[in-house]
């Protein structure tokens, strides 16, 4: 990932089922049974973490969107539906920080990319659209890249930034060369801009200031006079209308150069936010700076500025179509592409068919299902289940971590203190039966980290304490000193595993008990308690016996809330529902990366997963098999 400058502010090999001998010797007997033959698909709950928009220059309705989770979306009728534009997720793992449409040959678009995780990048392109992808790396440092341009006029010329500065290839990126070495100072490059009326004029912003190249990137000199230390420069942008006029976004407001850089002035009036992370001049003369808390618009030449949509939205890219009239396109961090037709003045939501979501947390019984969404701005939220759709409750809590549902009352644990409202609001019940979400005074606004179901309470877990809510109080439960790490509740008593091991409580007894070494997690349904390590899983059948292994690959339990199926397991193979009693199997593909598989649950024969970047993803269960004696009275 990406590592921020100093003035950044930021909000493998089959699961085992052999050792499910351990529930039912009959297992070795059993295969699988038939899975459906319908795939993953996402629910309805829209948006997504675009960071690159662009703008097909032969139809303005058309848009390619990346995402930081790998995805490519595509609209052609000016946002008003978006689909996958080709495999759902073209690059797993990796960031679409720059998508640039080539000027040189028609339908060709160019993406410059990022790992997740680690330092590696990549450019890559496509010519239908988004559809299919060729990579292009060979030459190129094991770098991201950060931001692409191209030269018109200039077949095959790419320019692109990357963490060692700035490399260029004259071959549509077969071949590589390093076009800053005389420069060491221009490191961490993360913006480009071809002059657009000298195409040998090349301006880098990096992580610090700015710099010029006036031969086509062989040689460089310093442009920041007047530019703060330290001012990453995310875009740079021309004024088509005077030549030589560029604007700079920054995270510290943005700055005016009249000069092809030679001097900066700062513009800040009105803007309540300093980091902007995008910047678009309109044809008009009107201005457009995105920011992490909105968009602002200047219409006298950014002597002052105002904010003209939500705060809440985290602006991370601007683009527009040819022409008067045209769609802005607005890229945002979580919650997906919002439009403008009137240049900025006002935008709407126009994200439907985008899942790139983070969701949290889900809870629910056999009638109601409940989902938690985060950093997804406006977006952000808890959503309810409404027959196929699901409708976003607008009574906004702070970030959540967990939800639990008790005795009619819905539960958040949450980055600022535990919330709780009534699903059946009653009239003369406790005040936090009016139906609106309250935030309970005894545990504040600290950080709430798990919540756990028991018989008929619910177990509260923060960093340092432990809680329990029985019939509508809220008490405090002595751990002696030790620090909760993880809690379940299994054999009619809790188990909470800390840094001096694994406690037993029952009712107000307490004793220690064995538990696989590095135990990180644990996970108890259906009767079984499991304990998650960094790189295997364990389950104990009952309290007396030993924890045994469950086998290579197998790395996350996760709790359904179903009778039949109430653990699954997750490995680098796929995906295991287990019926403990009958000791039935059902293997089902995964669809994300495991360490992106944030909850599970089964509901109206459905298997739900919450996921980190992919949003919910639903698929249906085959009917359980008749019993014994329904199926011979129907004979």
């Amino acid at each position: 990932m990406r590592v921020k400058s100093s003035c950044e502010i930021q909000p493998t090999k089959r699961a085992s089922s052999g050792v499910w001998l351990l529930f039912a010797l009959a297992l070795l007997f059993l295969s699988p049974l038939p899975t459906s033959a319908d795939t993953w698909q996402a629910v309805s709950i829209h948006g997504a973490d675009v960071r690159s928009l662009a703008v097909d220059p032969q139809d303005g309705l058309t848009v390619i969107a990346g995402t930081s989770g790998g995805q490519v979306y595509r609209t052609t009728d000016g946002g008003e539906s978006w689909q996958d534009a080709g495999a759902a997720v073209p690059f797993p793992g990796w960031v679409l920080g720059t998508l640039t449409f080539d000027p040189n040959q028609r339908g060709r678009v160019w993406a410059g990319l990022w790992a997740l995780w680690g330092n590696d990048g990549f450019v890559a392109y496509s010519d239908d659209l988004g559809t299919t992808w060729t990579v292009r790396r060979e030459g190129l440092p094991q770098e991201a890249v950060y931001d692409l341009a191209l030269v018109p006029g200039r077949p095959g010329k790419l320019v692109a930034a990357l963490p060692s500065g700035v490399w260029g290839s004259e071959d549509d990126g077969h071949s590589w060369q390093y076009l800053s070495p005389d420069m060491p100072q221009l490191v961490n490059a993360s913006s480009l801009l071809v002059d657009p009326f000298d195409p040998d004029t090349i301006y880098a912003g990096t992580w610090r200031r700015a710099y010029r190249s006036d031969d086509g990137g062989a040689s460089w000199k310093e442009i920041f006079e007047g530019m703060v230390l330290d001012s990453d420069v995310f875009t740079l942008q021309p004024v088509l209308s005077r030549p030589g006029e560029i604007w700079a976004a920054t995270c510290g407001w943005v700055y005016r150069s009249e000069n092809r850089g030679g001097r900066w002035q700062r513009h800040q009036e009105g803007m309540d936010e300093r980091r902007t992370q995008s910047f678009l001049v309109l044809p008009d003369g009107a201005l457009l700076a995105g920011t992490v808390a909105g968009l602002y618009r200047s219409e006298n030449g950014g002597q002052s500025w105002r904010r003209t949509s939500r705060e809440d939205l985290a602006i991370s890219a601007l683009a527009r179509g040819k022409g008067d009239g045209g769609p802005l396109y607005v890229a945002t961090e979580g919650s997906g592409v919002w439009v403008s037709f009137d240049d900025g003045r006002t935008l709407r939501r126009a994200n439907r068919g985008m899942s790139n979501l983070r969701i949290s947390a889900l809870a629910g019984d056999d009638h109601r299902l409940f989902a938690a969404v985060n950093f997804a701005g406006p977006a952000s939220g808890i959503y309810r289940r409404s027959g196929d759709d699901f409708i976003h409750d607008h009574d906004a809590v702070p970030t959540v971590l967990d939800l639990a549902m008790l005795e009619d009352h819905l539960f958040a644990a949450t980055e600022g203190g535990l919330y709780v409202r009534s699903l059946e609001a009653v009239p003369d019940g406790p005040a936090t039966d009016d139906g609106a979400w309250h935030r309970l005074d005894a545990l504040g606004e600290q950080r709430i980290e798990q919540l756990v179901m028991g018989r008929n309470d619910l177990l509260v877990r923060t960093a340092g304490s432990l809680w329990r809510w029985r019939r509508g109080v809220l008490e405090e439960i002595s751990v002696d000193g030790a620090s909760p790490r993880s809690a379940a509740y299994a054999w009619g008593r809790w188990w909470i595993l800390s840094d001096d091991g694994l406690l037993r409580i029952q009712e107000d007894q307490r004793s220690a008990a064995p538990v696989p070494p590095g135990a990180r997690r644990l996970v108890a349904a259906g009767g079984f308690l499991t304990a998650a390590t960094d790189n295997e899983l364990w389950i104990q059948r009952h309290p007396e016996r030993r924890w045994e292994p469950l086998g290579e690959g197998i790395a996350r339990a996760l709790v359904t809330g179903d009778e039949r199926f109430p653990l699954l397991l997750a490995g680098d193979a796929g995906l295991e529902l287990i019926d403990p009693v009958s000791g039935e199997r059902l293997e089902l593909p995964l669809p994300v990366p495991v360490r992106d598989l944030r909850g599970a649950r089964i509901h109206r024969r459905e298997l739900l997963l919450a996921t980190s970047g992919f949003g919910l993803l639903r698929r249906p269960l085959p009917p359980p098999p008749l019993l014994p004696s329904t199926a011979a009275g129907r004979r």
